[in-house]
């Protein structure tokens, strides 16, 4: 896959041994990079199915999201301290 931006700074692709790789980045390079091989990416998927189904899980997602852009910018999110 090539790499597909998903939002919040957080990019994904595969690299050559299937591995699916998490990069955050902050316009000039990556700063942080997860590889989940499949049976991390198994596991993890798992883990979410189980805590709740994914339809839940994106929805509740979404509330969080509306409420956090309701709220205005978080303190100290325009670079001051």
């Amino acid at each position: 896959m090539q790499k597909v931006y998903l939002g919040d700074a957080v990019y994904a692709e595969t690299d050559r041994f299937g591995a699916l790789v998490l990069t955050t980045e902050d316009g000039i390079r990556a700063t942080n990079r997860i590889v989940l091989e499949p049976e991390a990416l198994r596991a993890l998927i798992a883990a979410l199915k189980t805590d709740m189904d994914a339809e839940d899980y994106l929805e509740r997602m979404e509330q969080i999201t509306a409420r956090a852009a309701a709220s205005g910018p978080a303190k100290g999110s325009d670079g001051e301290s």
